[in-house]
């Protein structure tokens, strides 16, 4: 595969799907931009701004049942966590992005929301993030997003017309605060840390890391992109699984690892759910400790008991945390 031959019509590659040994997550060939230079930043540089936001961050998937969802945002409200409203391809056809964005500000939650690059137009992207910001979000997460081949086995076609470090440039372009991803344990590792700098260049404004092993590691990676000049408030992963099945569907996402630790300590458990709330304190706990990071995102479904449920656990989490 040649350069400029992504599957998914990056720029300013590589997406955080990357397989172990350089693959693509879309076909069977190795990732264009592994083994190149890091592709720079050919823009107007921009510079962070600041953002105020709890240091906890929680993954709410809506499930377009309102009263479910005004339960679970309670719960959220009444923690005293922001929430990071996803843009997934198995999210309910029934869930509209900016409608929820609206429902979590109105329960009186800091939120960040998602746009991908998937399947939107140029006007398309223009008028979502222009509805996400008159909802109030406190910023606009800017990724490129998955591709469907990378999960699913069967599959719509999907379209990229956009990616994350050009969509930062966009909501910034239109006022709004940029948070942007990047994934640590994706190949190639030894230029990801440039990679997030060459966003902040880009307009961003913080940054929420994907999951990548042992907290040392997370660490790490925040000390040296700092060393690069990034400057971006770093939010670190904390994966939350109660269950085998909870921790198999963070699993499935390619350029995420999870430690070898707590992999084993779930597998070997009598109690998969007080270990995996254990795992989650404590790792939390630890990050939040280290001076290198600026808050945790508390990651995955949790369980499988449902949404409801997931809130409960992911409260739980932050409690034991600031008890």
């Amino acid at each position: 595969m040649e350069l400029g031959a992504c599957p998914k019509s990056m720029r300013y590659g590589p997406c955080g799907g990357v397989r172990t040994g350089g693959g693509c997550e879309v076909v069977d060939e190795p990732c264009p931009f592994v083994g190149r230079p890091l592709v720079e930043w050919a823009g107007t540089e921009l510079a962070p701004r600041a953002i105020e936001l709890p240091r906890f961050l929680v993954d709410h998937r809506p499930t377009g049942d309102d009263r479910v969802d005004r339960q679970v945002l309670d719960d959220y409200a009444a923690s005293g966590v922001a929430v990071l409203l996803g843009d997934h391809l198995d999210d309910p056809p029934a869930v509209d992005r900016v409608a929820a964005a609206e429902r979590t500000v109105d329960a009186g939650v800091p939120t960040i929301a998602t746009i991908t690059g998937r399947d939107r137009s140029t006007d398309e992207r223009a008028e979502m993030i222009d509805g996400l910001l008159a909802a109030g979000v406190a910023a606009v997460l800017c990724v490129t997003g998955d591709h469907p081949s990378a999960r699913f086995t069967a599959h719509p076609d999907v379209t990229f017309v956009s990616e994350g470090t050009l969509l930062a440039g966009e909501v910034r372009s239109r006022g709004g605060r940029v948070a942007v991803a990047e994934s640590p344990a994706a190949e190639p590792t030894r230029q990801r840390a440039a990679r997030l700098v060459e966003k902040q260049r880009a307009g961003a404004d913080i940054a929420v890391l994907n999951h990548s092993g042992p907290v040392a590691d997370v660490i790490a990676f925040a000390e040296q992109a700092s060393a690069l000049g990034c400057r971006l408030p770093m939010y670190a992963p904390v994966p939350v699984m109660t269950d085998l099945a909870s921790m198999a569907a963070l699993e499935q996402f390619p350029g995420l690892t999870i430690a070898d630790d707590a992999v084993n300590a779930m597998h070997t458990s009598s109690d998969p759910f007080s270990t995996g709330l254990d795992l989650a304190v404590a790792m939390a706990g630890e990050l939040l400790g280290s001076g290198s990071i600026a808050g945790v995102n508390l990651s995955g479904v949790a369980t499988s008991g449902g949404a409801v449920e997931r809130g409960r656990v992911m409260r739980r989490v932050v409690d034991a945390v600031t008890a």
